[in-house]
């Protein structure tokens, strides 16, 4: 692999499709999400390489459809680990498109939406009242508004729910599993209420930030990694 393919898989990590088994699932524990504004990639976006993160699903950059779901080494998890990421991003993506923030009817661009901007400001939120109520120290506000966040709970809780039963997923055909485990059907998700006003203005300008800011870095790293190596993957 030279130089310039090197950078460019650095910037976009490559896309990859699931496992017969694995889109079944989420088709069928999520049975309105329009998975065809979905993609996969094995690697996370630069700016989250030295993260703890595992696995996260982020508005792709260059639209207002699509939703990207990357994973930090999709080929050397376990299907027990993957298999709970999928779960616990789709999750997420159910709420992308409860907001409007996914598919044809997407009202956003980019990290612009309406997702990005629930979702920083309760981060924002959380953190400020760990910070300057709860008197927390730094690392500790920050797991904090993560791990506190509205619309973290109930994607854990229902991340916990399954893992109570991936035996029986793993021993079963799929159909099967939720007619035994029909509950972990979700049609609809819990949404919080928005933000109080500061911080949601807090996260729309964060989100305004990195819908302009990313594609300006990004783009012209592309262009030389072209240029080097005259290498070309769709974005």
């Amino acid at each position: 692999m030279n130089l310039g393919q090197r950078l460019y898989d650095s910037i976009f990590p490559k896309s990859f499709e699931l496992k017969p088994k694995e889109q079944q699932l989420l088709q069928m524990m999520y049975p309105q999400i329009d998975w065809k504004f979905v993609r996969y990639y094995d690697g996370l976006p630069w700016f989250m390489k030295f993260t703890s993160t595992i696995g996260t699903a982020l508005p792709h950059s260059y639209s207002g459809r699509f939703i990207h779901v990357y994973f930090k080494d999709y080929h050397k998890m376990s299907i027990y680990q993957s298999t709970l990421i999928l779960v616990h991003e789709a999750f997420h993506i159910q709420q992308y498109q409860e907001l409007g923030s996914m598919g044809a009817k997407s009202s956003g661009w980019g990290f612009f939406r309406r997702f990005m901007q629930y979702y920083l400001g309760w981060y924002f939120q959380g953190f400020f009242k760990a910070i300057f109520k709860d008197k927390k120290k730094w690392s500790d506000a920050t797991q904090y508004a993560y791990r506190q966040h509205p619309m973290e709970i109930p994607a854990y809780d229902h991340e916990a729910d399954f893992e109570k039963e991936i035996n029986l997923y793993k021993g079963h055909a799929v159909p099967v599993f939720f007619q035994q485990k029909p509950n972990l059907i979700r049609t609809d998700v819990q949404l919080p209420e928005r933000p109080s006003l500061v911080f949601w203005l807090m996260g729309s300008g964060l989100a305004l930030f990195i819908c302009l800011v990313k594609p300006l870095m990004e783009l012209p790293l592309a262009l030389v990694a072209f240029i080097l190596s005259g290498f070309r993957r769709k974005l």
